[in-house]
């Protein structure tokens, strides 16, 4: 494996890594997280078998590589700092319109490791465990101390944090579940998402 020190080296790495994980997405979709070979990703990928071995050590560490790719682990720190500089109804607007083209660009990983995700017990704890917990723990911070400074509702956190990415989920389920309406507005979803969070389905009385 080449030398993970050198960043020359560490671009090549991460690029490799990511041919894999679209071979590996690609080929749960198709057959089924259990079906799927090692071999039919790599034909996919267009490498030699043992060359994956090298980047991941099995089929559950790639189905975490597609969880974090989707969930965007290393870039969520950088999403919430860039909250911290504009009002929340505009961070809020442009976060889910950004994690919902993310989807739609993820949607085969998505496609591909939710069947596995939901009967797989111990890859349920690694998920909550690494993927999750701090991705909640950072949405946490943010918004306490949006509470604390009075700019939202003192809601539970830790349940608001977790409607806000179910309500994301709940879309992106039902794209794949084939929903026409969800499939031809798609572009329109991140933005009604928001509206609906803000402000709510009640219209507003005036006078």
């Amino acid at each position: 494996m080449p030398d993970p020190t050198d960043p020359i080296q560490q671009q090549l790495i991460e690029a490799r890594k990511k041919q894999i994980l679209k071979a590996a997405a690609q080929v749960f979709a198709e057959k089924g997280f259990h079906s799927a070979t090692i071999k039919q990703i790599a034909r996919t990928a267009g490498i030699a078998d043992g060359t994956i071995y090298n980047y991941f050590p099995n089929k559950e560490a790639l189905l975490m590589g597609l969880m974090n790719q989707l969930n965007e682990t290393p870039e969520r720190p950088i999403h919430f700092q860039e909250g911290q500089t504009l009002d929340f109804e505009a961070f809020l607007t442009v976060y889910l319109e950004h994690r919902m083209g993310q989807i739609q660009q993820d949607m085969t990983i998505l496609q591909g490791l939710l069947p596995e995700l939901l009967v797989n017990r111990d890859l349920q704890a690694r998920y909550q465990h690494e993927i999750m917990a701090p991705t909640f723990q950072i949405a946490e911070q943010y918004f306490g101390q949006l509470i604390k400074e009075g700019k939202l509702k003192a809601l539970p956190v830790e349940l608001t944090v977790r409607i806000l990415a179910a309500s994301a989920l709940g879309v992106a389920v039902l794209n794949l579940l084939g929903d026409k309406v969800i499939q031809d507005q798609w572009q329109e979803a991140g933005k009604v998402l928001s509206q609906v969070l803000l402000g709510g389905l009640k219209e507003e009385k005036h006078g």
